[in-house]
């Protein structure tokens, strides 16, 4: 996955971006086929929402939807004008989040419109679950407590860290030095080393004497944003360098009329470093992989929730009282577990529910469609009585149903 020059001649062995993101999506092939072979008729499903039509995001999302298609993932690109109003923009991601077809969703950054559209405003109105750039406030949250197992894990700093490990490189101990405090690559790349027990020192515009921090770094992760900001020989000998910058400067003599140069000045980096990232080819391709392993991540275990054998459900615990209260005094001694909470439990989507305040909800017939090929279920009878002005019909009716999920519960 290296290419180039060795170490031994004096340059930097590249890290090829490229031909690493090769290994892994041939491996989500792999995946996705064993997923279908064992739900026949699944397909991973990924939507991309795009406001306005800036070129470099139209480029951007081709390489996208050309990945996803490789893989066996039904990209879906959903380009909305630049007259979109944030509302029209939320409801837009509302109705993704009901729909059970897409596992996983990006807003393109940056946002091409004639609106004000609060970027975190949008990008907590994604489902964490559906958030497969895992730059929701929840997942943000599980990295930063070290949960990676939680969540997913955001796509450019994760691609990084599987290119420092192909590398062979030794993450735990170094002194790693990250250039950025972004959101979306900067701060979770800081918490990642960490979370591999690196040392880690993040560097941003306010930093003092930048260049003392670098020449400390094992690994250095550059994404600023500025055109070879990193000078070689602000590099440690021997050092990893990351460069996860991508800008496009004026070129007359190539036919797109630019060339892309990344953070750091390569050439002369590459003369100190062990390891280097290219750009073009280093970690953009990296960072589309990952998107597509976090999406395929998505599918399995929204299907693997679907077909679950059997549902975790804990009755609640009532105390028997003598004499025997009344229907009101007995429903009022417990507090009832939220049913958008008990339908996500025995394996009902939001749309599915329709909700009447917290403890009721209404389930939409259209979960038989959904179900109807699943084989070995339950069919449970729920007998009652018509209601009367007493209540004894409601009351029948919900011990039944109450005995109908323990009873599922434990089947």
């Amino acid at each position: 996955m290296a290419s180039g020059d060795s170490a031994q001649t004096g340059e930097a062995v590249r890290l090829s971006g490229t031909e690493l993101s090769k290994e892994v999506r041939a491996g989500l092939v792999t995946e996705v086929q064993e997923l279908q072979n064992k739900y026949p008729g699944f397909v991973p499903g990924l939507a991309i929402l795009q406001v306005g039509g800036r070129e470099d995001s139209n480029v951007y999302i081709r390489a996208k939807v050309k990945a996803a298609s490789d893989i066996g993932i039904n990209a879906r690109h959903i380009q909305l004008p630049r007259s979109t109003t944030q509302m029209q923009l939320l409801q837009a991601i509302h109705g993704l989040n009901q729909d059970p077809s897409v596992h996983g969703m990006i807003v393109q950054l940056p946002l091409d419109s004639d609106t004000a559209i609060s970027e975190d405003r949008v990008i907590e109105a994604i489902d964490p679950d559906k958030d497969v750039d895992g730059l929701h406030p929840v997942n943000a949250g599980c990295l930063s407590h070290g949960q990676m197992r939680y969540g997913h894990l955001p796509c450019t700093p994760w691609g990084c860290i599987q290119l420092i490990k192909k590398a062979g490189v030794e993450i735990q101990g170094a002194e790693a030095v990250v250039l950025g405090r972004s959101k979306i690559v900067g701060s979770p790349m800081a918490e990642l080393l960490k979370w591999h027990h690196a040392t880690v020192s993040t560097c941003h515009s306010r930093t003092k004497n930048i260049q003392e921090h670098v020449l400390r770094a094992d690994i250095l992760v550059v994404g600023i944003g500025k055109p070879h900001f990193v000078k070689g020989d602000w590099i440690k000998p021997g050092a990893v360098v990351i460069d996860c910058g991508i800008n496009a400067i004026p070129d007359e003599t190539k036919k797109s009329g630019h060339r892309l140069l990344g953070d750091v000045d390569t050439a002369e980096a590459s003369k100190r470093a062990s390891f280097i990232t290219p750009v073009p080819g280093g970690v953009g391709p990296m960072t589309v992989a990952m998107l597509m392993q976090n999406t395929v991540r998505a599918a399995a275990l929204a299907v693997e929730r679907e077909h679950q054998d059997s549902w975790e459900l804990e009755p609640l615990t009532i105390e028997p009282l003598s004499p025997v209260p009344s229907d009101i005094a007995v429903s009022r001694s417990q507090r009832p577990r939220p049913v958008s909470e008990l339908g996500s439990t025995v394996g009902l989507l939001p749309s599915e529910l329709d909700l009447f305040g917290e403890t009721k909800a209404k389930v939409a017939l259209s979960v038989l469609e959904r179900l109807q090929h699943r084989a070995d279920g339950k069919y449970v009878v729920v007998g009652g009585i018509t209601p009367t002005p007493l209540g004894e019909g409601k009351s029948t009716t919900t011990i039944g149903l109450s005995q109908a999920l323990v009873r599922g519960a434990e089947a």
